[in-house]
């Protein structure tokens, strides 16, 4: 691939010339540090562009990444205020105005590495097409502030270590990363001092938590929209360096922290902070930067982890650096005490699945990581640097010698200790497969920050400050590359190397093609073939249903059309069992013929012309039209004319050798319409108003119209009738319609002119007599010569000059019409005159008399009012339309109605009326006894007071008059309800009175056991004794069981006769059944003895 050198630029000219550029509008060296940005192609001999950008101050890339479609995006710092920015915010920059203000507490400040920021600094992030002419968005990232430094912040220039600086290799002032998602969604890990850094997306940190946090931030890919960003830290200090994203919606931040109280989680590898300072790793929400589980990583002493990745299984993997003895495990390879870890942690973060160190083992730190790969074998790539440089600015680090090598390797003897050092391990850490130098002998490598980066085939692209230092050219170059020698020679300074490295560590790859074609004709048959590297098993997919194939140079036939996507797989067995894939497209098609033009057929119908398309067209086909007419043609597009009007069979006839049919044939009939022709049948009219005029429509080939009479008024009828009612001038149009042509109407207009001779009604109205509610008017016409008429209101009307009219309570309006038969266009003329007469309103009630302690109810007879109220004549009064009173006592009393009505015409109206309250009489009567025996008498006396008649209802149904004692026979039982009514004659008052009795019964049934029938008068008849027997059966019995007396009536006995003879002395059997008044029965049996 291309490689792309990101560096800062403190001077671009030297005894060489200029720094080189391409055209554009980045091309000029704007003071301080800038940032220089140069694209070379795969070979490294040309570049493609080369761009200087920058403001007035300090300007330094950080991390770059390119996307697909080539365009680069880049993370720096930056203390211009003059940065080259778009003009318009949220169209081309989240953020287009530099965060730190003049005077801030952050200006002024020196980074570790020696770089001024007079105004403070921020983060800035931009972004460059494919070509390096245009920057298509650029934005500024921070608060008030330092952004995008990972340093003490002291406006210090520390530039040794103090013993606990994040800040431990030079250039470590510079770390972050930039990175992109799928939809080119920009991730970024960083470091701020801004308690007011932008935040975004879950809301959960909103504070910073030290005096340094990391940050991480998403913006959208045109860079417009800040999708979420966060602070990441604790009390301390704390830096993030680098991030990654996995495949399930994650992104992993690493860093170093100095702060115990770091947020992580319990779970973890190491939840619990080691000391002085520790590396972190955490996983995030890449939708909302929602955090996850955190973990941090370290010994007791220093520790920072630089590098993250994810690996193919989501695994996270993680390099960093160590003072102490960091802890290894299920790794089989180990450089026991060396000083640079590699760490592989499961997604989640709760289980180390490996951890190694690697170095020399002397107890110092001497690599500074630039670049971190797990490749698709998950083999371990890791580049850094070291040395002098290094050592100058922390006196804790080593040089480079004593790293592992192999025999492969590109500097055999190292002889400065000045580096750069690549190393590979093999998966899941079971060996080591490359290490090597590079760099120049004399000369102090190094990189002043930012991050590099593997390809996926384990390819390093690092940019390096080369020969420093040297005034020569000692960092080692290739021949043909673009500059072969250091430009800055004989200068001592620093100048800008490309190094693109292939470690040699071999990858799958598998390219594929089809033959003879990959388009067809249905069926289609194709013989696939491939060509692949480091690849032991293929597998086919024709992407049609069919089975897989497994081999290599398959033949495949296609019985179905389509578009069909064919993947071959590539396994690399002996290595990893990764894979690579490769695709391409098969068409199969039944392209055959298709002459319908019918959807690319055009008629013009205002020139009876018609444009004609053949679907089909290629050089080999042949056309052969015709058009309906007598005329054809053999071109693929035609335009005929149409004489006329009308409906023509149109066919064309294709015919092509090399399609999947020969020939096809299609025939339509063109319809070229006919247009409408609106038509009225009305001459231009002129008539006095109002006219009402009957439209005739005489238009032709029209489907609907519409009429517009001028006023305002349309109508859709065929042939309206329409009446002008005012003068003027009405231009009459008349729109015909043809809705299936292509020429949808025609209009015709015709003109009306009406007019309306001046008339005005004069009239005048007198009253002669007025009597609250009647009034009799005189109207009288004040026109001369005309033809009137009086409509009064209340159906009455005359035709008289001078008329009356009387008029009973109401609301009236009088008119006038008159008109002047001597105007040829004049019109009658109304005058309106509107008076009210007003009801008057009259108090009439009626009311009766009424007994002593009822209530008066006087009825309202009058029909309206406004207000009521009564007086009662003993000073009561009340205000209800129906009201009720109970006077104190018997007398005459005088009752007045008062109405009200303020519509009326008297206003106020009284009616009186007396009534009389009689006196009640009080009645009372007594009982010989409450409780009496059936069939026994009562007697009921009066003693009622102040009476004149009385009415007894004797509570069984029987009514007396005027008894003042009744002696009186019930002939009921059970409790009778008797009341007597006093009451005074012709009058409404009476009084009653109810006492209740009992009527008991008290049945009794008996029979002799002995009788004389002997004739002298005494005992002769044997008879049942009892009373209150309601029915009753007597009957006696023989010793032989013979009926022989039977009687229902008390007052039968037996004689002693059977048949009429006295029967023997002897003992006779008797049967007695009753049934009494109250229901009751009894039964007796017994002997009776007949003595003779």
């Amino acid at each position: 691939g291309n490689g792309y050198a990101g560096g800062m630029l403190l001077n671009t000219q030297n005894a060489g010339g200029e720094y080189p550029t391409t055209s554009g509008i980045f091309n000029s060296y704007q003071g301080n540090v800038d940032i220089g940005i140069t694209r070379f192609d795969a070979t490294g001999a040309n570049i493609l562009y080369s761009l200087i950008i920058g403001g007035s101050d300090g300007d330094l890339p950080n991390s770059m990444i390119v996307n697909d479609a080539g365009e680069l995006y880049v993370l720096g710092t930056t203390g211009s205020s003059d940065f080259p920015m778009c003009s318009i915010a949220q169209q081309c920059g989240f953020d287009i105005t530099f965060n730190n203000p003049i005077g801030s507490p952050a200006a002024n400040f020196t980074s570790g590495n020696g770089i001024l920021f007079t105004q403070g600094s921020d983060m800035v992030v931009f972004k460059i097409d494919a070509t390096g002419s245009a920057m298509l968005s650029s934005t500024f990232l921070g608060g008030s502030g330092n952004d995008g430094l990972n340093d003490d912040n002291d406006n210090v220039a520390n530039f040794q270590y103090n013993g606990t600086d994040l800040h431990y290799n030079y250039g470590d002032a510079f770390r972050g990363e930039i990175i992109l998602d799928s939809a080119d969604n920009v991730f970024i890990a960083s470091s701020t001092n801004s308690l007011d850094f932008p935040l975004g997306g879950d809301g959960l940190t909103t504070a910073l938590s030290g005096e340094q946090d990391a940050v991480l931030t998403s913006l959208s890919s045109d860079l417009t929209t800040l999708r979420h960003s966060r602070y990441i830290g604790g009390s301390d200090d704390d830096g993030g360096y680098s991030l990654k994203l996995n495949g399930n919606g994650q992104v992993y931040v690493t860093g170093g922290t100095k702060s115990s109280d770091f947020p992580t989680t319990s779970t973890t590898i190491q939840p619990s902070f080691a000391g002085i300072t520790d590396g972190f790793l955490g996983s995030f929400d890449a939708g909302n930067g929602a955090q996850g589980n955190t973990t941090f990583l370290g010994t007791t002493v220093y520790d920072q982890s630089y590098l993250v990745e994810v690996d193919r299984d989501g695994d996270v993997y993680v390099t960093g650096q160590s003072e102490g003895n960091y802890t290894t495990a299920n790794a089989a390879y180990v450089e026991a005490g060396g000083n640079h870890f590699i760490h592989k942690i499961s997604p989640d973060l709760t289980t180390t699945i490996y951890s190694t160190v690697f170095g020399p083992g002397n107890g110092q730190v001497k690599l500074s990581p630039t670049a971190f790969l797990v490749d698709k074998c998950e083999r371990v790539y890791v580049s850094g640097w070291g040395g002098l440089v290094n050592n100058n600015r922390n006196a804790n680090v080593g040089t480079t010698t004593g790293f592992v090598t192999t025999p492969d390797q590109f500097n055999p003897n190292p002889e400065d200790g000045s580096d750069f050092y690549f190393t590979v391990f093999d998966r899941d850490m079971t060996g080591h497969l490359f290490g090597s130098y590079f760099g120049g002998n004399g000369s102090t490598e190094h990189v002043d920050g930012g991050t590099s980066r593997f390809d996926d085939n384990g390819v390093i692209y690092q940019a390096v400050c080369a020969d420093c230092g040297t005034g020569g050219s000692l960092f080692p170059s290739t021949t043909g590359a673009y500059a072969e020698n250091n430009g800055m020679a004989p200068s001592f300074r620093c100048n800008t190397a490309l190094l693109k490295v292939d470690v040699g560590i071999p990858q799958p790859e598998v390219v594929v093609e089809a033959f003879p074609r990959a388009a067809g004709c249905l069926p289609l048959t194709v013989q696939f073939s491939d060509s692949v590297f480091n690849v032991q098993e293929l597998i086919w997919d024709f992407g049609d249903g069919s089975p897989l194939f497994t081999g290599p140079n398959p033949l495949h036939t296609y019985t179905d059309t389509g578009i069909f996507t064919v993947t071959l797989l590539g396994i690399d067995t002996t290595i990893c069992d990764i894979t690579d894939t490769a695709t391409l497209q098969v068409e199969v098609g039944d392209d055959s013929l298709s002459a319908d033009f019918n959807d690319v057929l055009t008629v013009l119908c205002d020139s009876n012309q018609v444009i004609l398309r053949a679907p089909f067209v290629l050089p080999t086909t042949q056309y052969n039209w015709d058009l309906g007419d007598g005329t054809s043609s053999s071109d693929s597009v035609v335009v005929h004319s149409y004489l006329s009007p009308g409906t023509y069979s149109v066919s064309l006839a294709l015919l092509d050798s090399n399609s999947c049919s020969l020939t096809d044939s299609f025939t339509t009939d063109v319809i070229i319409p006919t247009s409408p022709l609106a038509s009225i049948n009305l001459l231009d009219t002129v008539a006095c108003a109002p006219i009402t005029i009957d439209f005739t429509n005489s238009s032709t080939n029209f489907s609907d119209v519409l009429w517009d009479f001028g006023t305002g008024d349309t109508s859709i009828l065929l042939n309206p009738i329409y009446t002008f009612q005012d003068s003027g001038s009405f231009q009459i149009q008349l729109i015909a319609y043809d809705t299936s042509g292509c020429i949808p109407s025609d209009t015709a207009i015709a003109t009306v002119q009406t007019r309306i001779d001046s008339f005005l009604a004069e009239a005048q109205i007198d009253t002669l007599l007025f009597d609250c509610d009647e009034l009799q008017i005189q109207g009288s016409s004040l026109n001369s010569g005309v033809l009137r008429q009086w409509l009064w209101g209340n159906g009455n009307t005359s035709t008289d000059s001078s008329a009356t009219n009387l008029y009973g309570p109401g609301i009236y309006t009088v008119s006038y019409i008159a008109s002047d038969p001597s105007l040829l266009c004049g019109r009658p003329d109304t005058l309106f005159f509107q008076f009210e007469v007003r009801p008057k309103i009259e108090a009439t009630f009626s009311l009766g008399p009424v007994c002593d302690e009822e209530a008066i109810q006087p009825v309202l007879t009058s029909s309206f009012f406004n207000a009521i109220e009564w007086r009662f004549g003993d000073g009561t009064t009340s205000n209800l339309e129906s009201p009720s009173h109970i006077y104190g006592g018997p007398g005459i009393y005088e009752v007045i109605l008062s109405l009200t009505d303020s519509t009326s015409c008297n206003i106020e109206d009284t009616d009186t009326l007396m009534v009389e309250v009689y006196g009640n009489p009080r009645a009372d009567f007594s009982l010989d006894s409450l409780v009496i025996e059936y069939g026994s008498l009562v007697t009921l006396a009066n003693l009622s007071q102040d009476y004149d008649g009385l009415l007894w209802d004797l509570g069984d149904g029987n009514l007396i008059n005027d008894e003042e004692v009744i002696e009186y026979l019930y002939e009921r039982f059970g409790e009778i309800q008797p009341c007597l009514q006093a009451f005074t004659d012709g009058l409404p008052c009476a009084d009653t009175l109810c006492k209740s009795i009992t009527i008991e019964v008290n049945p009794l049934l008996g029979m002799p056991n002995a009788f004389t029938p002997n004739g002298d008068g005494l005992n002769d008849t044997a008879y049942v004794e009892g009373r209150h027997i309601a029915n009753l059966s007597y009957r006696i019995y023989n010793r032989w069981g013979e009926l022989v007396f039977e009687s229902n009536d008390p007052n039968v006995g037996w004689d002693g006769r059977f048949r009429g003879v006295l029967q023997e002395q002897e003992v006779y059997i008797y049967v007695v059944e009753a049934r009494f008044v109250d229901d009751s029965r009894q039964v007796l049996r017994g002997n009776l003895t007949l003595i003779r």
